[in-house]
């Protein structure tokens, strides 16, 4: 099939969906570019032997997408035909070897705007526990404050008291922060690619959301075998367990128990999915809640079917869930009784290549507060909201540097053009009214040059900033922030600073902080 103007892909991404195949049914986006093979590095990875490691490639151009077989042993073929280049339309079938086959086609925004909805929809589910943790937070931070105002009364408070108020406010912080942080990514929901995943860790990340979220009456039992590797996007997988979680809290109008396993699945047990050599595992969400009747266990998986009253859900959750399902190549079930409760079985084919688990990071000791990184510079603060400017205008000067604050992003670039000495560096908020923190540097940068820059965002993504530039995500740890200025200062040396050795001296003091900064020691009079 050849390609027409009216087959030619449209703009943005297109999708490769498995007809044939280990998971039929499986669905890859493609961006710009994405190789094809039975490597674990592939962006498109396909389980056959016959399939080389890496078998061909599908780039953008400029008249769509283009495949290209890399040396295959057994060939790439596009309706049947074998190509070694070849511009692609839509519906063409793509051969990699003998038995596995892949359609190019659209990515379906509808599908996609279903799934969006659906997230959503947890997350209104959610908003009662959300409160409920966010006010408990803000209670322990309150209360802190106000009993460290009192030294302001009296200036009498003993110094473990008053160290005990601080470390309270600062856990209270970190909690909201991580919760606002989980949120935020499963409503974000950015469909990462297929790659291994560890189905223990996810599920581990899952429930400290869950428990944080869902009521008290709710007990959340977690039982995850170590070294569970699936291969398939996290934020979906992600979705799927938090729809069924969900579902099993709204089951258990009166509390109960949640249960949550994952392991190895037996040989004799559940659906064949995916190949006999290479195993499955089961994910399980269970409750202890009012149970399925028969009959509406034949319809649970239809779209926008639902029992809940009008205006309580779309009825597309365990829709979504199953199709998510499919596009993992497994398979779920469901065991239900009235008055008992529910049980849903979510089988998912192993990740083919063993050991190729992300490995888990330490966890290290926050970092020493850096106290020279920035000393004697002058940092612009642009931040539209008060208390978080007056806040960080403080941790700034406290570490030396002199600030000149400017409320929104316009009053940033005329605050910068006033100053008869421009700042060393601007530390801008992304999101602001009149200009935002983008919008503003690209401004000053087309004025004066190169303006070493840091940015922060409460939102939780950048896409708009340079690559070279850092956003912090809000909010972040004094010393992160430092650090971070710390690096855009020295980024770029600034008029003069060779001649006059002061590059080189901020150079000395940026090193040293971040040896501070993982506990090591530093020569007295450095910084």
């Amino acid at each position: 099939m050849g390609a027409t103007g009216v087959r030619s892909p449209a703009e943005g991404a297109a999708r490769l969906v498995v007809v044939e195949g280990d998971v039929p049914g499986r669905k890859f986006t493609i961006n710009r570019q994405a190789t094809l093979g039975r490597s674990s590095r592939a962006d498109v990875t396909v389980h056959d032997r016959e399939v080389s490691r890496e078998h061909a490639r599908i780039a953008r151009c400029e008249k769509g997408f283009v495949l290209e077989d890399l040396g295959s042993q057994n060939g790439t073929f596009v309706d049947e035909v074998p190509v070694s280049r070849k511009l692609l339309a839509m519906g063409d079938k793509i051969r990699l070897g003998p038995r596995v086959v892949l359609v190019f086609t659209r990515r379906d925004p509808i599908e996609e705007v279903l799934q969006q909805r659906q997230r959503l929809e947890s997350l209104g589910r959610l908003t009662a526990g959300v409160a409920h943790d966010f006010n408990n937070m803000v209670g322990a931070v309150t209360a802190a404050a106000e009993c460290l105002a009192g030294v302001l009364e009296d200036e009498t408070m003993d110094r473990d008291v008053a160290a005990d108020c601080v470390a309270d406010m600062q856990a209270a912080a970190s909690r909201a922060a991580a919760l606002s942080r989980s949120l935020l990514d499963f409503a974000k929901g950015a469909n990462s690619g297929h790659r291994v995943v560890d189905l223990g860790a996810l599920c581990k990340d899952l429930v400290k959301l869950v428990r944080r979220t869902f009521p008290h009456s709710t007990r959340i039992v977690l039982d995850a075998q170590p070294g569970l590797a699936v291969e398939g996007d996290a934020t979906e997988l992600q979705q799927i367990l938090m729809n069924l979680c969900v579902n099993g809290r709204d089951a258990m109008t009166d509390g109960g128990t949640l249960h949550i396993t994952a392991r190895r699945a037996r040989p004799d047990e559940g659906p064949p999915v995916g190949s006999v050599e290479r195993g499955r595992v089961v994910v399980s969400v269970g409750d202890t809640g009012v149970g399925i009747d028969e009959e509406t266990r034949k319809r649970i998986f239809e779209p926008f079917y639902t029992t809940k009253p009008r205006g309580a859900g779309f009825g597309v959750g365990l829709s979504t869930v199953r199709e998510l399902v499919n596009v993992h190549g497994g398979s779920i079930e469901v065991a239900s009784e009235p008055g008992v409760g529910t049980r849903f079985d979510v089988f998912l084919p192993k990740a083919s290549t063993s050991g190729a688990l992300p490995t888990e990071t330490t966890t290290q000791a926050p970092p020493v507060m850096p106290r020279g990184g920035i000393a004697g510079s002058t940092v612009l603060l642009v931040d539209d909201e008060p208390v978080v400017r007056r806040s960080l205008a403080r941790l700034l000067r406290r570490a030396g540097a002199e600030v000149v604050e400017a409320c929104d992003g316009r009053a940033g670039v005329e605050r910068f053009a006033s100053l008869d000495e421009r700042p060393d560096v601007v530390l801008f908020d992304l999101d602001m009214p009149r200009l935002t923190g983008d919008e503003a540097h690209r401004e000053l940068e087309s004025v004066h040059g190169h303006v070493p820059v840091v940015f922060m965002s409460g939102r939780g993504s950048a896409p708009e900033i340079p690559p070279e530039t850092t956003c912090l995500r809000k909010p972040c740890t004094g010393p992160e922030l430092l650090m971070a200025l710390a690096e855009a200062l020295d980024s770029v040396p600034s008029e003069g600073e060779e001649e006059t050795g002061a590059h080189t001296m901020r150079s000395v003091r940026v090193a040293a902080a971040r040896v501070q900064a993982q506990g090591g020691a530093v020569p007295e009079g450095i910084l």
